[in-house]
């Protein structure tokens, strides 16, 4: 966002131009950054990104194969009723969610106890 304008009434334009001179070189010697601090902000950013990607990517993975391991630790237990299929217990659906879900399902299901 650019600041507004200032004119100060009752000085000469000479003096208005000077004055937005100054402030001009005031904002802009706030705004910088010598080269310096930032090549060292940069290279410390770059590092720490760096880092943290290599975290999350270690974390998350062996994260991951430790979730596999214990959702099919118990192998593929769980009959279906239609197609006589194993499965995982994360994979399958009680009827009678389904059911409730959606009435118009039952016309696919046998009507098996298990």
């Amino acid at each position: 966002m650019q600041s507004p304008t200032v004119i100060y009434l009752g000085h000469s334009d000479e003096l208005n131009k000077r004055i937005m001179r100054e402030e001009k070189i005031r904002k802009k010697n706030r705004l910088t950054v010598d080269a310096d601090t930032k090549k060292k902000y940069n290279a410390t950013q770059r590092e720490y990104m760096k880092q943290k990607r290599a975290d999350s990517q270690l974390c998350s993975l062996g994260s991951l194969i430790i979730k596999f391991h214990d959702i099919v630790s118990q192998g593929p237990v769980y009959i279906c009723t239609c197609c006589n299929q194993l499965w995982y217990r994360h994979s399958v659906l009680h009827a009678a969610i389904l059911k409730k879900s959606s009435p118009d399902i039952v016309k696919y299901f046998q009507m098996k106890e298990v």
